[in-house]
This record gives structure tokens, C-alpha cells and sequence, in this order.
């Protein structure tokens, strides 16, 4: 735990635009199947933006798309890891239901409570 602190001491956890592509786990070789991830991404990030509330987004970008731990996410905010975790969950669940009402299949894993 200490050494992912120490990794990430003195790093900014920011946002560059091509870290969005990065959530994608294969890069198919067909056109059909690349546009459609390119338009999920970016339904994906339109939701984070407008969707999410500004911790929300700070905790979801630095998690997920950059990867940050979640002790290193918790310290950096002066949070517990438990109400990180919380605020990651809330943003998943915001943004399931987001990315289902403009027509994604998200699929029902941890839907909505």
C-alpha cells in the first residue's frame, strides 16, 4: 500500500483527452466495430461531464481511466477508502443509467438500486 502511495507522490492525477481511449480493452480491425466504440467512448465521456458531480468525476477519471489507486485517490482527498469506493459506485450507477437511456446495452450487472 505504502509503494503505490510513494509511486503516485508528487504525479497530478489529470485528464488528457487520448486517456479516453485507453478504457477500451481491444482495438477491433473492422470499421463498424471501431466507430461504435469511438461513439461509446464518447458517450461515455459526455456523461462523466455532464452526469457526474465534479468529486464524482475527480474519483471515476482517477480510478478508471487513469488507473490511480484507491489509497492514493483517498489521501489526495482526505477521504477514507470506503467513501471513495462509495463515490466510485454512485458514479458507475449515474452513469449506467445515463449511457441506457441514450440507447447503450450496459448490461444489468450492479444496475441501479
Amino acid at each position: 500500500m505504502a509503494l503505490r502511495r510513494e509511486a503516485w507522490r508528487g504525479r497530478s492525477i489529470t485528464l488528457e483527452d487520448e486517456a479516453w481511449g485507453q478504457l477500451a480493452d481491444a482495438k477491433p480491425d473492422d470499421p463498424r466495430s471501431m466507430t461504435e466504440i469511438h461513439e461509446f467512448l464518447a458517450s461515455v465521456e459526455r456523461s462523466v461531464a455532464a452526469d457526474l458531480t465534479p468529486r464524482q468525476r475527480e474519483v471515476f477519471t482517477a480510478m478508471v481511466v487513469r488507473e490511480v489507486p484507491v489509497d492514493v485517490v483517498a489521501e489526495r482527498h482526505g477521504s477514507s477508502r470506503g467513501a471513495i469506493y462509495k463515490t466510485l459506485h454512485e458514479a458507475r450507477r449515474k452513469l449506467r443509467l445515463a449511457l441506457a437511456a441514450e440507447g447503450w446495452d450496459v448490461g444489468t450487472a450492479g444496475g441501479p438500486s
